[in-house]
């Protein structure tokens, strides 16, 4: 049997008051901008200065909500083009579902899907002059989804599919790094890799979602559950207390049982398991059969 030692365990960001506020907290990494006037960002004297030049080069600049910036979408060139990102309009009076617009150069451009937030906002330069928008929106209750558009030449597409369950966490100028929602014996929000191709594509990287477990997280067993341990099958029995440190979200989740006054506390295994009609089902038996409760949010 292995002790914990951190393998699967994600490095704690906070402690958040309950599972239920933890969307609300989420908003704090994923935070709402406002709006405010428009404030070009360069200029064509700054742009043709020695500092402009450099300004070609690869970088990320954020994006202020409903704020009108100047920017040089070229390729070839320097150009002063105009981009713009804010929330569109209700059709209905109490609607609160609406569609991102996208304003570039003076075309304006909406999502086709509607949402009740748009989170933040950032231009990607990049080193091969391609310029492009990645922002995140919340359809609500922390449902949300990362979109990654292409502006280069002041062209607006988009570049790839959107991902569902992930606000943006952190943006560089060839990856981004989105906290993703994963529901797997509870509700998570692990920090996972994306990578930027050469025509857009976000790419997960490989690799296990390491959960951020918190106390109102911890489960205790209260039916004999099968796992794994060093690569052998046992069950842990009635009373053990565990968190959830890493999973791989297609069949497996590592644990780690926690102090309980048993020789098996701070141990390490796998649980395997299968979803039927959203449930998990472990040795055929549904996840609430084998806990106090089950961590979701939602």
């Amino acid at each position: 049997m292995k002790k914990c030692v951190g393998k699967y365990v994600g490095k704690y960001v906070g402690v958040w008051m309950a599972v239920l506020l933890a969307g609300a907290s989420l908003l704090g990494s994923c935070g709402l901008s406002e709006e405010g006037e428009n404030t070009p960002v360069n200029t064509q004297e700054d742009l043709d200065s020695p500092e402009g030049s450099a300004q070609q080069e690869a970088k990320v600049t954020e994006v202020p909500i409903g704020v009108e910036i100047q920017v040089n979408l070229s390729r070839e060139g320097v150009t002063e083009d105009t981009v713009r990102i804010y929330q569109g309009v209700a059709e209905e009076e109490y609607e609160t579902m609406v569609p991102v617009c996208v304003e570039v150069n003076g075309q304006v451009l909406e999502t086709e899907e509607r949402f009740e937030w748009l989170i933040s906002c950032y231009l990607i330069r990049q080193s091969s002059r391609k310029t492009y928008l990645i922002f995140d929106t919340d359809y609500m209750s922390a449902d949300y989804v990362t979109h990654l558009y292409e502006l280069t030449d002041g062209e607006f597409r988009r570049a790839s599919e959107p991902v569902g369950g992930a606000c943006i966490e952190t943006v560089n100028t060839d990856s981004v790094l989105l906290r993703e929602t994963v529901n797997v014996l509870g509700t998570y929000w692990p920090k996972m890799q994306y990578s930027i191709s050469e025509t857009g594509e976000l790419t997960r990287q490989e690799g296990l979602y390491y959960t951020e477990a918190f106390e109102s997280q911890i489960m205790t067993v209260m039916r004999e559950l099968p796992v794994l341990l060093d690569g052998q099958e046992t069950t842990l029995p009635v009373g053990t207390r565990l968190r959830i440190t890493a999973t791989d979200n297609e069949g497996i989740a590592w644990f780690c049982t926690e102090t309980d006054g048993q020789d098996l506390s701070g141990v390490e295994g796998e649980i395997h398991y299968t979803r039927q009609d959203y449930e998990i089902m472990i040795d055929g038996v549904s996840e609430y059969e084998y806990f106090d409760m089950v961590p979701y949010s939602g």
